[in-house]
């Protein structure tokens, strides 16, 4: 076998690696079950901090999004956690402003600050506002809505998407093969050269 399409080869397993290891997760709120509390869904745990509120944020409210209170109603938290069991990338989120107030998202790669958002933007958005978050290694999210003076009101995130950013074990199991063929390739044209 000729080292050129060994190399095609590799690069083809190469390419299917890199397809493997970007498997996305889609996090929908709006179809759990309204009322419920959430502490952890699909690898991620979710906990609520400073502001008015305390513990696990809830489904429900104004709308069916995972709300910043563990009423669905007042008083709220400022922010929502979102802690990656491992470390993400391509991460994005949909956002519903339902009063008034200043908001933000911050993501940090360990204790690195990756990723800011304005998340401001007028009282009861109609719809939801999707948020791209940069970075990759991101082990934490936060929203908040704790910037300025308007702390006490509620906003419901609709959707959280992420990709891993490890290779997953049949990615690396790809991976070696190709570099196993490549090897013995040049073993096998070495041989051939010194004959």
């Amino acid at each position: 076998m000729k080292l050129t399409s060994l190399l095609g080869a590799t690069a083809a397993l190469a390419l299917v690696a890199g397809a493997a290891s970007a498997a996305t997760t889609v996090i929908d709120f709006t179809t759990v079950a309204y009322g419920t509390n959430l502490s952890s869904i699909d690898g991620v745990s979710l906990s609520l901090f400073g502001g008015f509120a305390s513990g696990s944020p809830r489904v429900g409210g104004f709308g069916y999004d995972l709300a910043n209170s563990p009423t669905g109603s007042y008083p709220t938290a400022d922010g929502i956690l979102f802690h990656f069991s491992a470390p993400v990338k391509n991460v994005s989120f949909t956002f519903d402003d339902y009063g008034y107030g200043n908001a933000n998202s911050s993501a940090y790669a360990g204790a690195t600050l990756v990723s800011t958002n304005d998340l401001s933007g007028g009282a009861y958005a109609s719809g939801h506002n999707n948020v791209v978050v940069s970075g990759t290694g991101i082990t934490d999210l936060y929203v908040d809505n704790g910037w300025g003076s308007s702390r006490s009101w509620e906003y419901g995130i609709g959707s959280l998407t992420f990709s891993s950013s490890a290779p997953e074990p049949a990615a690396w199991a790809l991976m070696m093969g190709g570099l196993g063929l490549l090897g013995g390739a040049l073993r096998r044209r070495r041989v051939a050269v010194e004959a």
